[in-house]
């Protein structure tokens, strides 16, 4: 399916009137780099959702099997079917949070409203799933996995940040960011995670609720500047 859609892009999408073609140097491009991460224009969009980026990518990559299986105490099968249940909602909070944004941004809302209220839901659902409530482990899934979609709404927001001729490598070198953060995230839950000894082949829960509740703290800052965007108030006509 990727191959296909590539090659409609480079037979149907028309070129743009003022390309010009170039070969473009290694020193150019790091150049180019430099200046986005020196502009505090995407330092200051990009941080409110990183953490959260990366905790979506982390937990529902690696860890949310482990979690269902030690904390939630379900069988393997019960917990692929969550997983595919997860799945599903990932793709729905995708289409979802697009579509509701655009409805509100005609109606002159921000689309950081969307995305950082989104990323405040999926925190409550990162805390749920350390907490002592008796919730259905199948709900908890599918909300994580809804709402967690909501922070790669960012992607766009961070491309619209910024200088016009920085917009084709944002995407790329905010994506480097989160995954080399996710990286570390996902290999420290497993680090924190080790230092309990597991029981019958189980970790207990106290070792998830460090481990999620060190990576929900890692989002609060973020999540607080956002706040300081106002993100609420109407863009003006």
């Amino acid at each position: 399916a990727t191959l296909i859609v590539s090659l409609l892009i480079f037979l149907v999408v028309p070129k743009h009137p003022k390309e010009q073609h170039k070969n473009t140097h290694i020193k150019e491009m790091a150049l180019a780099v430099k200046e986005l991460y020196s502009s505090w224009s995407f330092w200051k969009i990009a941080l409110y959702s990183i953490f959260a980026n990366a905790a979506f990518m982390s937990i529902a990559g690696l860890w949310m099997g482990p979690w269902l299986k030690d904390v939630a105490k379900l069988m393997p099968a019960e917990a692929s079917y969550i997983l595919f249940a997860g799945t599903i909602a990932m793709f729905a909070g995708s289409l979802s949070f697009g579509w509701l944004t655009d409805v509100l941004q005609k109606r002159g809302f921000k689309p950081l409203l969307v995305c950082g209220a989104g990323i405040w839901i999926f925190v409550i659902f990162q805390w749920l799933m350390i907490s002592s409530l008796d919730i259905n482990p199948l709900i908890i899934a599918v909300g994580f996995s809804f709402f967690g979609t909501a922070s790669t709404m960012n992607y766009a927001i961070v491309a619209q940040s910024v200088a016009p001729h920085l917009t084709s490598r944002v995407t790329t070198s905010f994506n480097l960011l989160i995954f080399l953060i996710a990286f570390v995230l996902q290999w420290s839950l497993g680090q924190i995670i080790n230092l309990w000894e597991p029981t019958a082949g189980s970790y207990p829960e106290v070792a998830y609720q460090y481990a999620i509740g060190i990576t929900i703290a890692l989002q609060i800052p973020g999540l607080l500047l956002w706040l300081s965007f106002k993100p609420w108030e109407k863009l003006s006509r």
